[in-house]
């Protein structure tokens, strides 16, 4: 049996091409995702996992890789550590583990690329994890306020950009990060970046005649004070229509009477269509 055979088997990507979701599928990120278990040397017929060389028993030593959970020989297998991903959204243990040389390379190629979807992979870290439901909370302003911005001068979008980089995609999704990212996180330096960024958007839309001008009126107190969804703290927003009231007039378990109007407005269509029906 060769190296190529084994379950866990996966080609290292080039770190100099660019890395991106769609070229980190199938056992790549499977590995990167799912904690393995270990099935021991006999199912990879005393083989390493990389060059397929013999190992233990009489063969020669070798050395687990605590990324894939196989064994390699030791011209494989270095003893060098790193950050293994799964064990970071499932567990948040940022301990550096012992691996092999291509799951170093692996894992060091793609530790900047926006791969993992916390609420699809696990969910409740958003419950027991507070750096990461704050960030959350921000990201959510972050995405809120990019529907505006993107709509003013290209410049502001610029501005924006920027203090976010490198990490400008966190605007594009609430729920994605890479290994960088979460790193970060847990040393306590995105959110404070974030919220930078947040401040500036919220300061832009305030003082940009455009921007502010795009609001809502609360339509259950109908105060005319202007509304904006990025209010998180004063304000909620539906999340089916989009509209925006005050939280001590509307929450998610109150019906909201946008989407009740729209849906009486679609009923009496509904039924003026069937009236009208010649059978």
């Amino acid at each position: 049996m060769q190296a190529s055979d084994l379950d866990h088997d996966f080609e290292v990507l080039n770190s100099e091409n660019f890395v991106t979701s769609k070229s980190v599928e199938g056992k790549k990120r499977e590995l990167l995702i799912r904690i393995p278990i270990e099935k021991g040397m006999r199912a990879q017929h005393y083989k390493c996992g990389a060059c397929g060389r013999p190992i233990g028993m009489l063969y020669g030593k070798s050395r687990l890789c605590n990324f894939d959970k196989l064994y390699y020989c030791l011209d494989c297998h270095l003893d060098e550590e790193v950050i293994i991903p799964s064990r970071v959204i499932h567990n948040w243990d940022f301990r550096k583990h012992k691996t092999c040389t291509r799951a170093k390379e692996l894992i060091e190629a793609v530790e900047s690329t926006p791969l993992f979807d916390l609420k699809e992979l696990n969910p409740k870290i958003y419950d027991h994890i507070k750096e990461v439901e704050e960030v959350q909370k921000q990201r959510i302003q972050l995405q809120i306020l990019k529907s505006y911005l993107w709509t003013c001068k290209k410049d502001i979008c610029e501005q924006f950009n920027q203090r976010l980089w490198p990490q400008d995609h966190l605007h594009e999704s609430v729920h994605i990060y890479s290994l960088s990212d979460l790193v970060l996180v847990h040393a306590g330096t995105l959110l404070p970046k974030i919220k930078t960024a947040v401040q500036f958007g919220i300061d832009h839309v305030r003082k940009c005649f455009l921007c502010s001008q795009r609001g809502f009126i609360c339509e259950v107190c109908r105060s005319g004070q202007v509304l904006h969804a990025f209010d998180t703290k004063e304000n909620f927003q539906c999340p089916k229509c989009y509209a925006v009231f005050h939280k001590k007039c509307m929450n998610a378990q109150k019906p909201c009477p946008k989407c009740q109007r729209k849906f009486q407005q679609a009923r009496r269509n509904t039924e003026r269509r069937v009236s009208d029906d010649p059978k």
